[in-house]
């Protein structure tokens, strides 16, 4: 009952096709369709730049929000005390950075 066709090519009981294809549903897997020529992309670099996108925005709206928040909130501080801040936070932002850096590419073989 579960054997395969024969040389007549008349499926089995299982459903595989015999030698000329004839009844089942055997057969190749289905191959995706080729792309189009020049349509072709490199996945890393296309990967790369979507997490470069995504980290770019998300810090992005993070500081325009706190800029907003600080200039609402800085109504009564002295005119010396934004810029002050804003340079000291550029700063360790940076130092923070290269500290990332470098303690990550430790870890790489």
């Amino acid at each position: 009952m579960y054997g395969h066709a024969g040389a007549n090519g008349h499926a089995a009981a299982n459903g595989h096709a015999g030698t000329n294809g004839v009844g089942g549903a055997g057969g190749a897997a289905a191959q995706p369709p080729p792309a189009p020529s020049g349509a072709k992309i490199d996945g890393l670099r296309t990967t790369k730049w979507a997490v470069f996108l995504l980290a770019f925005s998300s810090v992005f709206r993070e500081g325009t929000e706190s800029v907003l928040f600080l200039a609402g909130v800085s109504g009564a501080a002295s005119p010396t005390a934004i810029p002050l801040s804003a340079v000291v936070g550029i700063i360790l932002g940076c130092l923070v950075g290269v500290a990332l850096y470098y303690s990550c590419a430790a870890l790489l073989p």
